[in-house]
């Protein structure tokens, strides 16, 4: 069926409602759409909707699931249970994260990795006073680049419509990058190795400004694809966790990789 659209809603009661209003408009029957969410009655629906009963976070699965929501539907969905039912401050955040999310537009475009210093730009204008202008940026990257690389991957970022100049303030166009992980692309793995270069030089910096993790360790060909699944998560997961951050002050580079230390020896 044709679902509603979730994220006009701000309670989970009130989506429920349209949902079931929907259902009727499409001569579908509540009581099989309870059997596609997996509810216990044709009922069900209506209790929760009067409040007779509130949604437990194992029914918002359910319903989230048998509704065929994509990841961030859902997410937005059981973050409209938990505002009620658990953690308000946790479920705001959430439902603001998805919001942006939705109302942002996905870019892929591979000349943001014809220089490891464009993605740095970019960021750069999340932070106020940091890219009012090229000198401006030279004072807190003149450690590692210089006036003309910033120019040039400025005025890439302008030409591209990635940044905007307002009130003397470059800032970010409403557009999110879509990740790319062809790391055959020569562009992506000068880029890698370019961080991988500034990486080298902060090992000695304050233990407060940067973190070191490593872990050698023997693997199976199945878990070491399973773990580049969990790293590609791990990285989903940082990029939430301090997206849209209003205190930012600092541009980080957070690196992770895994890869192979022994190789067969195929010579004679």
């Amino acid at each position: 069926m044709e679902k509603p659209d979730i994220y006009r809603h701000r309670n989970y009661r009130s989506y429920l409602n349209e949902l079931i209003e929907t259902a009727k408009d499409q001569d579908i029957s509540i009581r099989s759409l309870s059997r596609q969410c997996g509810v216990s009655s044709p009922s069900y629906f209506q209790r929760i909707i009067s409040g007779e009963r509130t949604l437990t976070s194992e029914a918002a699965h359910k319903i989230s699931n048998g509704l065929g929501f994509g990841d961030l539907e859902k997410r937005y969905f059981l973050a409209l249970q938990e505002l009620e039912t658990g953690n308000p401050e946790f479920a705001m955040e959430e439902m603001q994260l998805c919001l942006r999310r939705v109302n942002s537009r996905g870019v892929v475009d591979q000349t943001i990795y014809s220089s490891w210093l464009n993605a740095v730009i970019f960021e750069a204008a999340s932070i106020p006073g940091m890219l009012t202008s090229v000198e401006a940026a030279h004072k807190r990257l003149c450690h590692v680049t210089d006036k003309e690389s910033i120019k040039d991957s400025l005025d890439l970022a302008v030409s591209k419509g990635w940044l905007v100049k307002k009130d003397g303030q470059y800032q970010q166009s409403n557009i999110r990058f879509e990740v790319i992980d062809d790391i055959r692309m020569v562009d992506l793995q000068r880029s890698h190795l370019r961080h991988l270069e500034l990486a080298k030089h902060r090992i000695n910096d304050d233990l407060d400004d940067r973190e070191f993790q490593g872990l050698t360790v023997a693997v199976s060909e199945v878990k070491f694809k399973k773990l580049k699944g969990m790293i590609k998560n791990f990285m989903d997961s940082v990029d939430e966790f301090l997206e849209a951050d209003e205190d930012a002050d600092r541009i980080i580079r957070v690196q992770c990789c895994a890869f192979n230390v022994t190789r067969e020896n195929n010579s004679d």
